[in-house]
């Protein structure tokens, strides 16, 4: 009787360690977002200013323009975008589009504008200045986007695989003891009706 109701309560407190694991990863990847900034933008010549860019881990940041790859076929120009980075009325980080790589990723063509250091917590602001030789492009749907760099992509999605999988492993260890304990009860009950009184 003791043994099972200790399966109970051990089975309990997987169960318990289930929902918290769970509930830790789900909170966990709603704050850590890889893209705090995905914009449509023109390239009009002139001045854009984001919204407020949150970031939440402490890494490094690429800033790039996502284009659609049809319209970019023959179209891949040095384009000349400078960009600062503003924390607060700090200048936290500054660069130039000129000479940074253009990569395809699988039907998007992506142009690096440059990097920076993130702060988790801080809450930045960009500023680009497009140059009037950029705006050729304005028809290709050019989206600004900061986010962490694509290579460490499958990091991030892994880490949420491996926290989302530890909390299933407990939740079934969970399940089989409670059941295993249920089980054993309902045999011992079973026999006690067949025994001879």
């Amino acid at each position: 009787m003791r043994l099972r109701t200790a399966g109970y309560l051990i089975g309990a407190a997987f169960l318990a360690g289930f929902a918290l694991m769970y509930a830790r990863a789900v909170t966990w990847e709603r704050d850590h977002n890889p893209q705090p900034l995905v914009l449509p933008i023109s390239l009009a010549p002139g001045t854009i200013r984001t919204p407020e860019i949150k970031i939440d881990l402490n890494r490094d940041y690429d800033i790039v323009i996502d284009f659609e790859e049809n319209p970019l076929r023959d179209e891949r120009i040095n384009i000349d975008i400078a960009w600062q980075l503003w924390d607060g009325t700090t200048t936290a980080a500054q660069g130039s589009s000129v000479n940074k790589p253009w990569q395809d990723w699988g039907g998007t063509v992506e142009r690096t504008l440059g990097r920076f250091k993130g702060k988790a917590g801080h809450r930045y602001t960009l500023t680009l200045q497009v140059n009037p030789e950029t705006s050729s492009l304005n028809h290709a749907g050019p989206i600004l986007k900061v986010q962490i760099p694509r290579g460490l992509w499958e990091d991030y999605g892994a880490g949420l695989f491996i926290r989302r999988l530890a909390s299933y492993a407990v939740g079934v260890i969970g399940l089989l003891i409670v059941g295993g304990s249920f089980l054993s009860r309902a045999g011992q009950r079973k026999n006690l009706s067949l025994s001879p009184e």
